[in-house]
């Protein structure tokens, strides 16, 4: 752990913020359809990055400290 208490960030960890804060992000939103590259920003997970369009209801995202299947496009 480091000096703050946190456990170190691993490489990947690293890359994704790294992407996440270069980018532009998009609120997320269930009722959006995103693209896989797309770096949204999560009230409760914070900046990811969109690594796998599974449906057109269903994205994987790669947030900093965790994995993520969430809703998109569904209508509001």
């Amino acid at each position: 752990m480091d000096q703050a208490g946190a456990a170190p960030q691993t490489p990947m960890a690293r890359q994704v913020e790294a992407m996440v804060n270069a980018a532009t992000k998009v609120p997320y939103a269930m009722t959006r359809g995103y693209d896989k590259g797309e770096v949204i920003s999560h009230p409760q997970f914070g900046g990811g990055v969109v690594v796998a369009v599974l449906s057109p209801t269903k994205v994987e995202v790669l947030f900093s400290s965790v994995r993520r299947k969430l809703v998109c496009g569904k209508a509001g």
